[in-house]
């Protein structure tokens, strides 16, 4: 779908509104690796126990520009 609208749109920016788009971690990897060769311009949420350094820097590889960080707390 990304790819249509890029070559129907000429689209190239993409923001999911996943609240959890990293919560799984091997899903995350595969989605960088199989978007890598299209230079998209990517926007995401995601909950900061949900992240570490070497995610973060694959996302950014693949062209993350903003992660929204959802920050709760118990009281």
């Amino acid at each position: 779908e990304m790819l249509e609208c890029q070559n129907r749109f000429g689209l190239f920016k993409f923001e999911f509104f996943d609240d959890t788009f990293t919560s799984d971690e091997k899903w995350t990897y595969l989605f960088c690796d199989l978007v890598e060769p299209f230079r998209f311009n990517l926007e995401a949420l995601t909950r900061v126990d949900m992240l570490d350094f070497e995610l973060l820097k694959r996302l950014k590889e693949v062209g993350l520009t903003k992660l929204s960080l959802g920050i709760e707390s118990g009281s």
